[in-house]
């Protein structure tokens, strides 16, 4: 078994989007070693943001970060509107103001930005909302896929 720093967050991020969507991430059923999996190897981006007027990003497994091409450390913390374009921004907050009400929302597209200041296209994402036994909302999580062929895998 695998040990790495966001093993816990990982493996409660993937729990949240199960209680919400009725399934775990999307994995290969025989995977063993499954946070291991989701942090290193998944296909797609797997990011959680925590709480707060202007919340910033608390975990990004690897395809997210290639995808935005920032290392881990530049990552964290970073206020997670800057990772949508300026004429996203509105559709963003749509976005997370039908999360408020929904607790999940699936099948959304749009432009990132990367580190670099270069735009990207995201496919198939969802959001959902990240909380605790008692309910309490401490984050978002959220999932999309980098290529639209890829979005279309299923495993």
């Amino acid at each position: 078994m695998k040990h790495f720093p966001d093993k816990a967050l990982i493996e409660h991020i993937d729990l949240c989007y199960h209680q919400l969507s009725g399934e775990p991430l999307p994995s290969p059923k025989s995977i063993t070693g499954r946070a291991w999996w989701l942090h290193q190897e998944a296909p797609y981006a797997i990011l959680a943001h925590g709480v707060g007027p202007d919340p910033h990003f608390i975990y990004a497994n690897q395809c997210a970060l290639a995808c935005f091409k920032y290392s881990r450390e530049e990552m964290m913390g970073l206020p997670s509107r800057l990772s949508a374009a300026n004429t996203e921004q509105q559709e963003r907050q749509r976005m997370l103001d039908t999360l408020a009400t929904k607790g999940i929302v699936h099948g959304y597209s749009g432009i990132r930005i990367t580190s670099r200041g270069e735009s990207f296209r995201i496919y198939n994402g969802v959001i959902w909302q990240l909380q605790n036994d008692d309910k309490s909302l401490w984050g978002q999580g959220a999932l999309f896929w980098p290529t639209e062929e890829e979005a279309k895998y299923r495993f």
